[in-house]
């Protein structure tokens, strides 16, 4: 829609607090000011949507304040640029007027005032909304003490893994083997050791995930312990695994998968791990007419001693062996199929010289056990294994009552190792003393930020701790009273940027009195800057608050006037005492291109001539309504209906006078608006709202700064339209 303005009509800003009517009055008549002091609930609407399209100039004097306000200077965090502007506009207004003018027989007068355009604007800021942080500690505790004891005859963690060959031509070498544990533990029978067994058959197993089916292989393993008081019968059935087994015998893939053994892992962490491996045959049966294929695991020697170092971690021939019993290539046994090739290398891998292997033709298996025992002692560290993990810093020992430097031993997990050359000597008491479940105590906490002081709450198990308990210096906490073992430590804070805006910057400087603040709805007081535009809030509002501010400003001088002149009047002069001011006038309106240069409140008359006995015609500013004209003067012949008719907003009286009369009238009048006028700096940039009675109006139209109501909204009598405009980011 296309606003029309009239000649004397302005578009302001925002909402007007004044309407522009202008004083009416004749030669010897009664002065009557029809400039009226607003009303700011409904002459604000009234006086921004004047002719029903636009918002007009408008003359008004200053508005009380609820708030009064004191001068300081400007604070630290201002904000120049609001969120959002708004307007409520009324879209009936019934409004009342005077209309007071005097007749006399052949002349006339009108003055006039000057007076200021007054305008209104509501801003509304959003407050600063810093990030909210919540940090949590947990107390520590001493834990729960343990001590252990040992007797120094026991020394070192040993895991011994025996491949046992089950092929068929193996019946007489297991027996052989079966009876033989406490040869194999010879030299490390005081350590704390335990024997895994698996055999040379390669098992498989399935697994079913999403309906895929895949195979690997198995884990089949006998474990006995050092702390089994069945050991040796246990050992004696694992050996003796029968002869059922496949004939090509996977030592070397079946060593593997006894040590990773997924299914009950037993490999303990920094033990001395030996590898034995007793059988017939070579792997897979024979190095040059193997029956392995030559690209599955297992297939070379390598396969093992990778896994050895880089999956279990050890370093061969320091804390990890093989050993092995079979068909020597250089004296092959007579009864093996194949001399063991494979198996010779492995033995043989990083053992710096040693013997680390016999013959299985041999009847007796106790001499090759005998010496396996002392070579893999020779590996063993003077270990002892804890029943639990300590506390880091927490484990001390103590021989025979004497504490043991740190320096003599490492910790590793569960395990005890002392250095070589730092062993204590046998048949001494260990002691160890330890805590588990301990962690450090505190008395000061460091925050992730800096905090708003303000925004700062802490809470010890879900109390809130009062502020005299503890100090802050930047980001740290320092408890006045150690918190209790294991409490629950929160801090909620906010952090300190971006800053609280505690000023804000306004276009216009408010007229005294007018400046309205709220904070999240309610009053707030403030102050004003050394400008005049700076509005101080101080505490800050909280983050993310809505700050609105209303106020009422000038615009400049009102130029445009109502006169109450004689239609029919002639040599129509405009005065200011003796001086002639100029004006021109179109459609009744009365234009002063000089209206600045007066005092506001300054008085002007217009005089002029009117012929003897004519009837007088007057323009009304509005059509009355119907029924509302109160005449309050009586006038015997010259009162209202009895000389003096009214027609729409055509007031003609034609009284027969001998004196001056004077006419005092009053009456309301209704405009029915539809335009409502926002003047914002760039309309076409931000977000526009409307809404109607509190339902948003979605089908708007709007020229620039001016919405309309579209056709098919019919707003009621007293309805109101809220217009917000948001600001682009």
């Amino acid at each position: 829609m296309i606003l029309r303005y009239s000649p004397f009509l302005l578009s302001f800003a925002l909402l007007a607090l004044g309407s522009a009517c202008a004083d009416r009055s004749f030669k010897g008549g009664v002065h009557a000011n029809v400039l009226k002091k607003s009303v700011p609930a409904a002459a604000a609407a009234k006086a921004s949507n004047q002719s029903g399209d636009a918002s007009p100039e408008t003359a008004a004097e200053p508005l009380e304040n609820e708030v009064a306000t004191t001068l300081s200077e400007v604070a630290k965090v201002i904000s120049k640029v609001p969120s959002a502007l708004e307007g409520t506009f009324k879209t009936s207004l019934v409004s009342s007027e005077e209309f007071n003018f005097s007749l006399d027989i052949k002349s006339g007068s009108a003055p006039i005032k000057i007076a200021d355009i007054i305008a209104s604007k509501t801003v509304t800021h959003t407050q600063n909304t810093r990030p909210q942080v919540t940090d949590t500690f947990k107390q520590g505790s001493a834990g729960l003490n343990k001590t252990e004891s040992f007797l120094t005859t026991k020394q070192g963690v040993v895991d011994i893994l025996v491949v046992i060959d089950n092929s068929g031509s193996m019946d007489a070498e297991q027996v052989n083997l079966a009876a033989k544990m406490d040869s194999l533990l010879t030299s490390i029978k005081d350590t704390n050791w335990q024997i895994g067994v698996i055999t040379t058959t390669l098992a498989l197993k399935t697994t079913t995930v999403n309906n895929v089916t895949t195979t690997s292989d198995a884990c089949y393993l006998a474990l006995i312990k050092s702390t089994d008081s069945d050991a040796k019968a246990k050992f004696e059935k694992a050996i003796n695994a029968g002869i059922t087994g496949s004939g090509t015998e996977r030592g070397i893939r079946q060593a593997v998968n006894g040590l990773r053994c997924t299914e009950n892992p037993w490999i303990r962490q920094d033990s001395t791990v030996a590898v034995l491996i007793v059988s017939d045959e070579d792997n897979c049966s024979s190095e040059t007419a193997g029956e392995c294929k030559t690209d599955e695991p297992g297939y070379r020697e390598a396969y093992l001693e990778g896994y050895v170092e880089s999956n279990l971690g050890r370093i061969i021939g320091k804390n990890a062996g093989f050993y092995g019993i079979f068909s020597p290539p250089a004296s092959p046994c007579a009864t093996a199929l194949h001399p063991a090739s494979q198996y010779q290398r492995l033995v043989d891998y990083k053992a710096n010289g040693a013997k680390n292997y016999g013959n299985i033709c041999d009847a007796d298996f106790s001499p090759t056990l005998s010496l396996i025992s002392k070579n893999i002692a020779l590996l063993v560290s003077t270990q002892y294994s804890l029943a639990q993990t300590p506390d880091a810093g927490s484990l001390k020992l103590m021989i025979d009552n004497i504490p043991v430097p740190t320096e003599n031993y490492m910790l590793a997990g569960q395990t005890i190792t002392f250095v070589s050359g730092k062993a204590p000597a046998l048949n001494k008491s260990l002691v160890a003393t330890y805590s588990i479940g301990s962690s450090p105590v505190i008395n000061k906490v460091s925050l992730q930020f800096a905090p708003a002081i303000e925004t700062l709450t802490i809470k010890v198990n879900d109390a809130l701790l009062p502020g005299d308990q503890y100090q802050l210096n930047g980001q740290d906490i320092t408890f006045v009273k150690q918190p209790s073992a294991l409490a629950a430590i929160v801090a909620d804070y906010r952090v300190t940027t971006p800053a609280l805006k505690d000023g804000f910057l306004l276009d216009e400087i408010p007229l005294d009195k007018t400046l309205k603040v709220t904070v999240n709805g309610k009053s707030s007081p403030f102050t004003m800057g050394s400008t005049g535009k700076e509005v101080m809030i101080s505490p800050a509002a909280p983050d993310g608050a809505s700050i609105v501010m209303t106020y009422s400003y000038r615009v400049g001088r009102q130029t445009a006037y109502s006169a109450a002149v004689d239609s029919s009047a002639v040599n129509i002069k405009l005065t200011d005492g003796a001086k002639i001011v100029p004006f021109t006038v179109a459609k009744d309106v009365y234009t002063i291109p000089s209206a600045e240069a007066y005092a506001l409140g300054s008085i002007l008359t217009f005089t002029y001539d009117v012929p003897d006995g004519s009837p007088r015609t007057f323009t009304l500013p509005h059509t009355p309504d119907a029924g509302s004209i109160v005449d309050s003067v009586a006038r015997p012949g010259c009162g209202l209906g009895d000389g003096i008719a009214i027609n729409g907003d055509t007031l003609t009286a034609t009284c027969s006078l001998t004196a001056r009369s004077d006419v005092k009238l009053s009456y309301t009048y209704t405009e029915n608006l539809r335009s409502f006028s926002l003047e914002v700096p760039a309309p076409d940039k931000g977000k526009w709202e409307m809404t109607l009675d509190g339902a948003p109006v979605l089908d708007f139209t709007r020229v620039g700064s001016v919405m309309t109501l579209p056709a098919s909204v019919q707003p009621k009598l007293d309805s109101l339209v809220h217009i917000r405009y948001t600001f682009p980011e």
